[in-house]
């Protein structure tokens, strides 16, 4: 592996109660990468906000996966925006 700091994709699953076929799905539609090597599935540790993102999206709000898609695109929209953007 290389520098990136990575955590165990099953830790995921159990601390957020999600899935394995979720997380699977969700990468799928981009949303986030999950890296395997070995036998062992891992989460870049800069994409944990985005992974929890997407969990609390689906989970808390009820959005489905296109609803999801839109959300993030939409936010890193805004974020792009905000940054072009003179204080």
């Amino acid at each position: 592996m290389s520098t990136t700091k990575y955590i165990q994709l099953r830790k995921v699953i159990q601390f957020h109660e999600v899935t394995r076929e979720e997380l699977k799905e969700w990468t799928e539609y981009e949303f986030f990468r999950i890296h395997k090597e070995s036998d062992e599935e891992w989460v870049p540790e800069e994409e944990l906000a985005q992974v929890e993102r997407v969990i609390r999206l689906h989970k808390d709000l009820g959005v489905n996966n296109p609803g999801i898609d839109i959300i993030l695109r939409l936010t890193h929209k805004l974020e792009e925006l905000q940054k072009r953007q003179p204080e």
